[in-house]
């Protein structure tokens, strides 16, 4: 499905004065003591957390969202220390008032006193919170600042970060389950919260900028781009239709193709349900080798899967044998785990002398004695999962290869 942005955010806190914040945020203080303070500084939004216990500021924007929606924001930590937390989050809202209701979030949490560490939390309908254990993240002490973001669909809610401009992968989570209720209207919260127990001494806090939309999903989703997967190529998916790209699994009678381009070209390859899974579409007749060329004295089972072939050509070519050996060739099927096999054909034509030998398999009606070229043609289905049994009668060396056709 295709996404149509319906609305946009971004703050790169860059204005002057300070008192514009108000046209884009509401400023909540909680047990104000005024040492709690931020500024607009640098094309950042600087945060001195104070050591006051119990005080928080919460910048609440006014723009709302609806899901699907994605949040990101750039930030940095001048320290780590106990009894203090920063949080952002996409919250819902009430629809009166316009204020959170605190009963769906997707937040991403900064406390304790481990560098680089962070945890991710959703909830549902004022369920309480799923949140998950500590998470090693981007490095945003010193100078650096790490990129955090949140995406929240229908169905899952995707948790990315990574080091800010970086051309490096993002490091990525998933919730599917709990995760904040898909018709409600939405908010972005953040939180700077010092505990009852006072911090040891001023964190600041430094924001790059805070970025948001909201979009629609309609016949092509660009998904696993940036912090989503870390995909560096151009991944597509379509609901709905013929084709899909980048590994979600589609309903029956759609189909998986990927994405191999990195310089923006987009190639769709069919794909077709197999009752299980999905296999990648044969373009006609197809060969494959099985074995290559070697001197061996032991019978070979060698396992084949059938993808879309009606029936098979088996072709074995002897380059040498030591006189008295004796090759017989051998169809079997197998079961879906592929642990029990049964015999559904051997061939009658034995392997006794060097030569190129090719025996079909196919669902001919009766089995042909008229075959230029051919070892043997016999009548018989092939089924998806199967084995070709090369079989000695002794142990006498003989060397050749084994290639494979699917025929249709």
């Amino acid at each position: 499905m295709s996404d149509t942005v319906i609305s946009r955010f971004k703050d790169y806190f860059s204005m002057a004065p300070t008192p514009d914040l108000d046209e884009r945020w509401q400023v909540k203080r909680v047990n104000d003591s005024g040492t709690m303070t931020m500024a607009e500084t640098g094309g950042q939004l600087v945060v001195n957390m104070g050591v006051v216990p119990n005080e928080e500021l919460h910048l609440i924007s006014k723009q709302t969202f609806t899901i699907p929606c994605v949040l990101e924001i750039p930030i940095n930590m001048s320290q780590r220390i106990a009894n203090q937390e920063v949080i952002f989050e996409m919250v819902s809202v009430d629809g009166e008032t316009m204020e959170p209701d605190e009963q769906n979030q997707a937040s991403w949490r900064f406390d304790g006193t481990t560098a680089e560490r962070g945890y991710y939390s959703v909830n549902n309908g004022g369920l309480a919170p799923t949140n998950s254990g500590a998470q090693t993240v981007a490095t945003m002490s010193g100078s650096s600042f790490a990129t955090f973001g949140i995406q929240l669909r229908p169905n899952e809610v995707n948790f990315g970060n990574q080091a800010l401009d970086t051309t490096g992968q993002w490091t990525q989570a998933r919730r599917q389950q709990n995760i904040p209720h898909y018709g409600r209207l939405y908010k972005i919260r953040i939180r700077f919260r010092n505990w009852a127990t006072p911090p040891a001494s001023n964190t600041v806090v430094k924001l790059q900028y805070v970025s948001a939309f909201d979009y629609e999903e309609r016949f092509v989703d660009l998904a696993n781009v940036g912090w989503v997967s870390g995909a560096s190529s151009l991944p597509v998916t379509t609901t709905n239709s013929a084709y899909r790209v980048n590994g979600v699994t589609p309903a029956d009678a759609r189909a998986t193709s990927a994405v191999t381009s990195s310089s923006g070209d987009v190639s769709i390859v069919p794909y077709l349900f197999n009752g299980v899974s999905y296999d990648r579409q044969r373009a006609g007749n197809t060969l494959e080798t099985l074995l290559t060329s070697g001197a061996r004295t032991t019978t070979q089972t060698l396992g084949f899967t059938n993808y879309q072939g009606k029936g098979i050509q088996v072709m074995i070519d002897v380059t040498a044998l030591t006189a008295g050996a004796d090759l017989t060739v051998k169809l079997q099927g197998k079961n879906l785990a592929g642990t029990k096999a049964f015999d559904i054909r051997v061939a009658p034509t034995h392997i006794t002398a060097t030569g190129f030998y090719v025996y079909e398999f196919y669902p001919h009606g009766m089995d042909i004695t008229k075959h230029d070229g051919y070892s043997d043609i016999l009548n018989t289905t092939v089924p998806r999962s199967c084995n070709i049994v090369i079989s000695v009668l002794n142990a006498n060396s003989v060397t050749y290869s084994v290639d494979v056709a699917t025929i249709n």
